[in-house]
């Protein structure tokens, strides 16, 4: 099977209810896909799990809750897609992803990166349809799957390592006292 991945707090402001109708969509051209979504209850599980029942795809859907950090980067390891539909700030799973070589889908609702949109992977409109056929680009095309994690291995090495990210905020701290 491909697994299409979510890791986050189960919150309605993720935009994981959007995700979940995309990938119902999936399902009608793909039958071999198992959604796994990864984190803890904020309020909103319930509300997924009678989407899920009500789009009847229930048996095509693991919730695993909570689980330890090596575990989750076993999970990254075995996705085939990261998709986090919205976002604020700078979310440590997309480094996740990235480190693991698993291509990152986002949209463009929330606050913007630059660095991922056809680099390492997609940002689209906040549509079931977008959504689904960026998840589709990826399952179907394995050589996007490959630069994609190339994209990703080459971003951690040369702009997200410790000394990048400390010569980063110097910056942005002389620029403040100055």
């Amino acid at each position: 099977e491909k697994i299409v991945l979510y890791v986050g707090r189960l919150n309605k402001s993720k935009g994981i209810d959007l995700l979940v109708r995309a990938y119902a969509d999936i399902l009608k051209k793909l039958a071999n896909v198992r959604l796994v979504i990864v984190g803890p209850d904020d309020g909103f599980k319930s509300k997924l799990i009678n989407l899920i029942e009500k789009l009847n795809i229930k048996d095509k859907v693991l919730f695993t809750g909570f689980v330890s950090q090596p575990e989750k980067i076993e999970i990254f390891i075995d996705s085939d897609v990261f998709v986090t539909p919205k976002f604020s700030g700078f979310p440590l799973t997309f480094l996740e992803a990235l480190v693991c070589g698993i291509p990152i889908i986002t949209t463009n609702t929330g606050d913007k990166l630059d660095w991922i949109d056809n680099k390492v992977g997609y940002v689209v409109d906040y549509t079931e349809d977008d959504l689904k056929k960026a998840i589709l680009g990826i399952l179907n095309d394995k050589e996007l799957k490959k630069k994609s994690a190339e994209g990703g291995r080459y971003l951690i090495k040369t702009q997200f390592n410790w000394e990048k990210i400390i010569n980063k905020i110097e910056e942005q701290y002389l620029q403040s006292i100055s």
